[in-house]
C-alpha cells in the first residue's frame, strides 16, 4: 500500500474517505485516533493518512480530483489570454472577458 493523501482537517479528511468508499476503492486510515498525541509525538505522525493499494492510486486520484471540483463548484477554466480560473469567477482578472459556456 501506499500513501494518497493526509490531511488534519477532519471534514476535508472525510470526505475523502467517503468519496473512495462510494467509488468502491479499498482504502486503509492510519494515524486517525492520534491527534490528542500531539505534544508528545510529532504533528506529522499524528496526521490522519488514507492508504490505497498501488493499482488503484490512478482510479483513487481521478476520484478525489472529482470531489475537489465539487467542492470549488466545478472544473477550472483557461481564459482565451491564457489565464487559468477557479470555477466560481464569471470573468477574467487579467482581460476582463467573460468565461465561455
Amino acid at each position: 500500500m501506499k500513501l494518497l493523501r493526509s490531511s488534519n482537517q477532519p471534514g476535508v479528511f472525510q470526505r475523502m474517505r467517503s468519496a473512495l468508499d462510494a467509488a468502491g476503492i479499498g482504502h486503509q486510515v492510519r494515524n486517525e485516533m492520534l491527534g490528542g498525541a500531539v505534544g508528545e509525538i510529532p504533528p506529522t505522525e499524528a496526521t490522519p493518512e488514507i492508504w490505497v493499494n498501488e493499482v488503484d492510486i490512478p482510479k483513487a486520484l481521478e476520484v478525489l480530483e472529482q470531489i475537489k471540483d465539487q467542492d470549488s463548484g466545478g472544473p477550472s477554466w483557461k481564459c482565451i489570454c491564457g489565464e487559468i480560473h477557479e470555477s466560481q469567477f464569471s470573468s477574467c482578472w487579467k482581460c476582463g472577458a467573460a468565461q465561455p459556456d
